[in-house]
């Protein structure tokens, strides 16, 4: 395939192809992949703003939603009382794995 290609873009290319350490014609298939895996992610996006738009959340899809998060924000709350509370010295501190 023989196509023309601007110089500034052809000089992307060339930039990009040295960076991957790669001939021209896999450098500009991955940059092809990866442009058309972005449109593909717009049009996925497009789609879902749409279908949110034609059916939003339901008043009690969102008082459900609220509901769980003050649940939650509630055993944060309790769980950092627990380790911060009088008696924490004698509690094991809990710590994050990794």
């Amino acid at each position: 395939m023989t196509i023309s290609v601007p110089a500034e873009l052809m000089a992307h290319v060339e930039r990009r192809r040295q960076e991957i350490g790669a001939n021209r014609s896999a450098a500009v298939t991955d940059l092809l992949w990866r442009g058309w895996r972005q449109l593909e992610d717009e049009r996925r996006e497009e789609r879902y703003r749409a279908a949110y738009q034609a059916q939003p959340e339901t008043v009690g899809e969102l008082e459900w939603a609220d509901l769980a998060a003050a649940e939650l924000f509630k055993e944060n709350k309790t769980d950092k009382e627990d380790r911060t509370g009088p008696d924490s010295a004698s509690k094991p501190k809990r710590r994050a794995a990794g």
